[in-house]
């Protein structure tokens, strides 16, 4: 069930073949009402969409109460809005994104890459349409662009 996957992830504080303590399960249910799942924690995984199981994967490592969080192209507002409480909280969170527009509205920072570092900075910063064709080898017509507010 959705809990024992977010059990899962400290599989390596508990060692193999253990019974999770209070504490673990607390860290559990703790890590399952940050990413609003408490109420499906006796659910069967199968039975969760994939945007649940997305939840319930970063519940998995919210768990461990980590420093620092890498991410794979999240979608979710939900988790968004989650990944800049931590960010406030002192977590370092990086992530990967094709949800550009996204993350102009809502990073802190920005880093630019194609092969190599072509800029990182606040996003009010990054305003230079050449750059951002540079980056994603399109033409100054391009509707990323557009959206980016780069026309």
């Amino acid at each position: 069930n959705v809990r024992q996957v977010v059990l899962s992830g400290l599989t390596g504080r508990l060692g193999w073949l253990r019974r999770p303590r209070p504490e673990h399960l607390e860290a559990a249910d703790c890590a399952l009402e940050q990413v609003s799942m408490s109420d499906l924690r006796s659910r069967p995984v199968e039975q969760l969409s994939g945007g649940q199981r997305q939840r319930v994967l970063v519940a998995r490592a919210l768990a461990l109460k980590p420093q620092l969080l890498l991410l794979d192209m999240p979608t979710q507002e939900l988790l968004t809005d989650l990944f800049k409480e931590l960010s406030q909280a002192g977590v370092a969170v990086l992530m990967s994104t094709h949800d550009l527009v996204a993350a102009q509205a809502q990073c802190e920072y920005l880093c630019l890459l194609n092969r190599t570092d072509l800029a990182c900075a606040p996003p009010s910063q990054l305003k230079d349409k050449d750059l951002w064709m540079r980056t994603f080898q399109v033409r100054a017509d391009n509707p990323l662009l557009q959206a980016l507010g780069m026309s």
